[in-house]
């Protein structure tokens, strides 16, 4: 049999048709990574932006006026004695004096009353520095969402000054007076005297 043009073209046409359906599994496996590609990229511009977002709502953090909180000033003030509690066991420890004799028995200048008193208000004073200063808020404070000062305030060297002022100045009152007269006045007398009002998260 004598073979034909269509015969001669054949396997060329069946081999051109092999070539095609190649490349076309290759475009459709190139646009199937494309599409991959661009869900990852548009997945880690999703996670990046996330953590933008989020700091842009911690800087719209508001802040207004407080007075000082009741029990923000119970947390803080267990805390306070407990620490003070401490101190006194290592130093009558240290200095093996027996606590409830000198109680007992006083001496004339009532020494024994002044030292417990001086160690009690110690701890207080650093206390409050250290946390207001240095953690912006006191775990009281931090607890009911106050702190004293905004925080473009914090870290300053006048706000360190300004604190410890706060701090005499309701240490001289005794602790009581003036933060019950805030709340009595809906004020906070002692930041309007030394410059550093107690402020709310809101």
């Amino acid at each position: 049999m004598i073979p034909t043009i269509e015969d001669e073209i054949s396997p060329g046409n069946s081999a051109v048709d092999e070539i095609l359906q190649t490349l076309s599994k290759n475009r459709d496996l190139d646009f199937v990574k494309h599409e991959k590609t661009s869900k990852t990229t548009a997945a880690l511009s999703t996670t990046k932006a996330a953590p933008t977002a989020k700091a842009a709502v911690a800087s719209n953090t508001q802040l207004e006026s407080s007075t000082p909180s009741f029990m923000a000033a119970i947390l803080d003030s267990m805390l306070i004695i407990a620490a003070s509690l401490m101190c006194l066991i290592v130093m009558l420890t240290i200095t093996k004096v027996d606590l409830l004799a000198n109680i007992n028995k006083p001496d004339s200048e009532g020494m024994i009353y002044l030292s417990t008193a001086a160690l009690f208000l110690s701890v207080t004073f650093i206390y409050m520095l250290v946390h207001r200063v240095f953690m912006g808020a006191t775990p009281g404070e931090w607890a009911f969402d106050q702190q004293v000062g905004a925080d473009d305030e914090i870290g300053q060297p006048l706000y360190t000054l300004k604190v410890m002022g706060r701090i005499v100045l309701n240490m001289a009152t005794g602790f009581v007076l003036l933060p019950l007269l805030s709340m009595v006045f809906g004020r906070d007398l002692a930041g309007a005297a030394t410059g550093t009002s107690l402020v709310k998260k809101v």
